[in-house]
């Protein structure tokens, strides 16, 4: 009897054991906008910047494109890794506008950083790049959003937390990212259209183009039966004439 039950209660622990599902994955935590601030500080190197041949006097240097965009990429990446906590990647760069990158060796470029809207899986952040010169004044250079989505360690994009705009600041960027998004949706859109549009015309013309080459082609072939017919009726007229003529000879 013992062993009955005592095979029972393990035959009970196992099938409870079975039964039991691993917990869902809790959700991450809300965090506020201000959490995912970012900023980068860089002084201008002889590398950095583009020279005027014509031109060797303070000022006249410009900062490369690439070098500023590099930098951009990694601040915002750096805002989007605090708000998800994993590793980030660019899926898009929108509204990409250089103010002014006429810069010198040794200015200072300030570049900040935010997430300002997440949505399921990807997120906006804002970048601003500013210099700052010897005399303490900031003058802006460079700007843009960033798309970005985070992945787990197997590459599949993550669900995001929840993004809280604590002040009238944060509100702004959040309303005015979700239009942009919006209008970037109408813009894949109107770009799909465009192209479907794009390849009926041209389908439309090269089936026209063939059906004009095809009518070409019978016309030429038409026209070439009737010469050789032509010509065939000539030949025979003439061969008649010349036996009418020879009997009108011979008579």
């Amino acid at each position: 009897m013992k062993a009955a039950a005592t095979a029972t209660a393990t035959v009970a622990t196992q099938s409870s054991t079975k039964d039991e599902s691993p917990p869902p994955p809790a959700a991450p935590l809300p965090k506020s906008c201000s959490s995912t601030r970012t900023t980068m500080i860089h002084v201008v190197q002889p590398q950095d910047v583009i020279s005027s041949n014509w031109n060797t006097q303070p000022g006249h240097s410009h900062l490369r494109e690439g070098f500023l965009l590099k930098l951009m990429d990694l601040c915002t990446c750096a805002s989007a890794e605090h708000l998800s906590g994993h590793p980030s990647v660019t899926l898009a760069v929108d509204d990409l506008v250089f103010i002014n990158t006429q810069l010198s060796v040794g200015e200072t470029i300030i570049v900040k950083a935010q997430v300002n809207c997440a949505w399921g899986t990807s997120m906006e952040c804002g970048c601003t790049v500013v210099a700052d010169d010897e005399n303490g004044s900031t003058r802006r250079l460079c700007k843009a959003f960033f798309t970005f989505v985070s992945q787990d360690s197997s590459g599949k994009k993550i669900r995001l937390p929840k993004l809280q705009a604590e002040d009238g600041d944060n509100l702004r960027r959040l309303s005015l990212a979700a239009e942009r998004r919006k209008i970037r949706f109408r813009r894949a859109a109107i770009i799909a259209r465009a192209a479907a549009t794009f390849s009926l015309k041209l389908r439309a013309t090269s089936e026209v183009s063939s059906s004009d080459e095809t009518k070409r082609s019978h016309t030429t072939t038409t026209t070439a039966s009737v010469a050789a017919l032509e010509h065939e009726t000539s030949s025979s007229v003439s061969s008649t004439s010349v036996v009418l003529a020879e009997e009108n000879c011979i008579s």
